[in-house]
């Protein structure tokens, strides 16, 4: 009866978060975690892990303190693990968007570091996933030339606009893989979100 229960919530976990995050189906995501190392990049409260069971290797990663085995404290600019720690890296709504200019670094060289750490433990092969406001949200603007890459309206500021995330991303090695759309079904109606999906190869030669 435990274990239905158990498996009972993790599906409603897997429904949940694969409509967060943009995924096909459950059974999509579900492929993406199942065996694999997992990153949840600025994580909250952690409540991916907590609804997906220990059945996920789930580590999460955040400035606040999530008082859990598999979390970490920690800004994403300077990630406590070693190189290729991580299949799968997901951020949903939260890189670049606590880049912070203080008396160590810029707001541009916090966001060139925060990409750096995020290849530097992710695998060969692996897949990272970033979600955020589309460009025609109220609480968004674009970053990037093309406007595929998106951000918070508290971080427009010139330093922000000029580093063009997606192409920081791609000097750092990553693939950009495929950059869209979707909706996301919330209480209050249907929310646009934006999805970029990035590859990490040896071989890539961007």
């Amino acid at each position: 009866m435990v274990e239905t229960e158990r498996n009972m919530a993790t599906s409603r976990g897997l429904e949940k978060y694969a409509d967060i995050l943009g995924f096909p189906s459950p059974e999509d995501l579900k492929s993406e975690l199942e065996g694999k190392q997992v990153l949840d990049a600025g994580s909250g409260e952690g409540n991916l892990k907590k609804e997906l069971g220990d059945e996920y290797k789930i580590t999460n990663l955040d400035v606040r303190h999530i008082p859990d085995s598999n979390s970490v404290q920690s800004m994403a600019e300077f990630m406590p693990f070693k190189d290729e720690s991580f299949d799968t890296i997901l951020c949903n709504h939260s890189l670049f968007f606590y880049a912070q200019e203080n008396e160590k670094m810029t707001l541009e060289e916090s966001i060139n570091k925060q990409a750096k750490e995020t290849y530097r433990v992710l695998k060969d092969g692996g897949k990272m996933y970033i979600v955020l406001f589309p460009l025609d949200s109220d609480f968004a603007s674009p970053v990037t030339e093309d406007s595929k890459f998106y951000t918070y309206t508290t971080f427009k500021r010139n330093e922000l606009i000029k580093s063009q995330p997606l192409k920081v991303l791609k000097n750092v090695g990553f693939n950009i893989d495929k950059s869209e759309k979707f909706t996301h079904t919330t209480e209050k109606g249907d929310v646009v979100l934006a999805r970029v999906v990035l590859g990490k190869s040896k071989l890539n030669t961007n």
